[in-house]
């Protein structure tokens, strides 16, 4: 029996959409400047895929993840957290930036296709940053 590349499809049908729409990436939901959801496509592990993103602010995520903790001064880092779906890799990027704007959105992409050592799994980098 063949098996279908769940993979394959969803590309095709999603580089279609986006010649459609004239754009490079799909904004999904803006729900502030704080964080943006977006598709776009892109490489893992050398294959074609459908990238779900989640782009957030680390003072976003730092308000809502850490809102109920007492403790004071938390650190975090930048934070890239990749997960295989069934035809699709979703992706949640957490960053030390002012606020997502197309710019940012755009530099985004540009990183995660050009990072070559993406893996399933939480990976955090750059300079901690401190939050009361």
């Amino acid at each position: 029996m063949i098996q279908k590349d769940p993979f394959g499809k969803a590309v095709n049908d999603f580089e279609v959409q986006l010649q459609g729409l004239d754009s490079d990436y799909l904004l999904v939901n803006r729900s502030s400047d704080q964080q943006v959801n977006i598709k776009f496509l892109g490489k893992f592990k050398q294959q074609p895929v459908v990238w779900d993103a989640h782009i957030r602010t680390l003072s976003d995520y730092h308000k809502y993840e850490f809102k109920n903790l007492s403790a004071e001064n938390i650190t975090l880092r930048q934070i890239i957290e990749i997960e295989k779906k069934n035809n699709y890799y979703k992706i949640n990027l957490m960053l030390f930036l002012k606020k997502i704007d197309d710019s940012a959105i755009q530099k985004a992409i540009i990183m995660v296709r050009n990072y070559k050592n993406l893996h399933i799994g939480r990976h955090e980098y750059g300079d901690i940053q401190y939050f009361d």
